[in-house]
């Protein structure tokens, strides 16, 4: 019963994890190709942080 009740209730991490996915990559993809490679690699690896951390929060520590 617990999962039918909770099955169309998000977590934060999980609402992390798909703006991430959705806005983070293609955003760090288009920075690192036309403004500035190492902006764009910044932009990349805070978008993996920001997974890890997501992920962390997900599995509740």
């Amino acid at each position: 019963m617990g999962i039918i009740k909770n099955a169309g209730r998000k977590t934060l991490g999980e609402i992390i994890i798909a703006i991430t996915f959705f806005l983070g990559f293609p955003i760090s993809a288009l920075v690192f190709a036309y403004i500035n490679p190492t902006i764009g690699v910044l932009c990349l690896v805070f978008c993996i942080y920001l997974l890890y951390l997501a992920n962390r929060l997900k599995k509740g520590k």
